[in-house]
């Protein structure tokens, strides 16, 4: 799975056409039969969405794992016959997390990456591959929060993501943690502090995505700061080196921007209907206002009209993605509680227990003091008997 995640999957497909497993099965009817096989279908099914997963492949076994996930939230009740351990648990809520992700629910995404973390807390010792799965949840949380701008909590899940990577000594994944922390001083509008993480990242490895994304960053840093002719420079080489339009819109973006604060409106309008096509929601927000600015300086109210509705559509989207945000503040809130709770029980068990070990300390030297008082007590006695002899 780690080395050849391609074949894992391939593997895992004909196993399951082997067993006359089709995908249509329900969940639900594989989980029907005894404890050994519950556990056996539960494994196959999460195996297979972590290899769909490092496939950059869709989760096409979403129904399968949400019905695992629900059937671990009824069956591991005290009184269970099936004995579900807490990494398998884990991973259970972290590739539905996945899956709803992918169906952009961000709340719910975010409730069941913070449920797998709950899941990983009640693990003492963790080997390698759960101090990575660990790395991978708080990259993901962190990730999520930063893409709905909730800084200061990105920043704590990236600063523990950041501390598994090195625990693992994956120079890769350190280099990747370090550019998501300068991204959140970006955002915020720390560039020094930015900009110390961004060469952090680039001195500790080499990895041409890594960077490629890191110098877009730093480009915007430079523009910002009035060394234009750098940051055109850099978006534009680096523009040539990516073959993927998907990563290309923002960096065209990021160019149409530069033109429009410029003012050479010709340059920006080429770049900025271009990241139209961008999947994501801020980039298109911005650049249809930007469009929209342009065609009214422009007195070309025909176009402004038509980004006008654009930017009236994606508000009321902006309205929808607030609403989920409440959604994900009060996940993050209902998430807090409950870890207070488990530490404060923690914390009164630790209590409880050290008081038990020292109530029986003290016991245990009231009674060594006692027959140590009763030994001298039975010398002295002695010892007065042998003088009353003599006598």
């Amino acid at each position: 799975m780690q080395t050849d995640p391609e074949t894992a999957l391939l593997k895992l497909q004909n196993f399951r056409n082997s067993e006359s497993q089709k995908p249509s099965d329900s969940a639900t009817q594989k989980l029907s039969n005894s404890a050994t096989q519950n556990l056996s279908n539960l494994e196959y099914s999460i195996l297979l969405a972590e290899a769909l997963y490092k496939n950059y492949l869709p989760q096409s076994n979403f129904d399968d794992v949400k019905a695992i996930v629900d059937y671990i939230e009824t069956e591991t009740s005290p009184n269970s016959t099936l004995i579900i351990p807490d990494y398998l648990r884990a991973k259970a809520h972290y590739y539905h997390a996945v899956g709803l992700g992918e169906r952009n629910d961000v709340a719910e995404s975010c409730e069941h990456y913070l449920k797998a973390l709950e899941m990983m807390s009640e693990i003492k010792t963790l080997d390698n591959e759960q101090t990575r799965f660990l790395y991978l949840i708080y990259t993901r949380l962190g990730e999520l929060f930063f893409n709905e701008q909730y800084c200061d909590i990105a920043i704590v899940k990236f600063r523990l993501a950041l501390k598994y990577a090195l625990q693992l000594n994956n120079d890769n994944s350190v280099a990747r943690i370090l550019k998501f922390i300068g991204s959140v001083y970006q955002l915020t509008g720390e560039v020094d502090s930015a900009l110390y993480y961004f060469n952090k990242s680039l001195n500790t490895c080499y990895n041409p995505i890594n960077n490629l994304d890191i110098e877009k960053n730093i480009a915007q840093i430079l523009f910002k700061k009035g060394e234009k002719d750098s940051a055109y420079a850099i978006i534009k080489d680096n523009i040539e080196k990516i073959d993927n339009y998907d990563a290309k819109y923002s960096y065209y973006a990021i160019l149409g921007e530069f033109y429009y604060y410029d003012k050479r409106y010709d340059s920006a309008i080429l770049y900025m209907e271009q990241s139209l096509e961008s999947q994501f929601f801020y980039t298109q927000l911005n650049v249809a206002r930007r469009l929209s600015a342009i065609y009214d300086s422009l007195y070309d109210y025909e176009k402004k009209t038509y980004y006008d509705n654009i930017i009236s559509k994606f508000s009321i989207d902006n309205i929808n993605r607030n609403a989920d945000n409440a959604k994900i503040q009060n996940v993050y809130d209902k998430y807090k509680k409950r870890k207070n709770e488990r530490e404060e029980l923690r914390y009164r068990q630790n209590v409880y227990c050290s008081l038990i070990i020292l109530t029986f300390i003290i016991i245990m030297f009231i009674r060594h003091r006692f027959k140590l008082n009763h030994k001298e007590l039975l010398e002295t006695i002695d010892s007065k008997e042998k003088n009353h002899i003599r006598v």
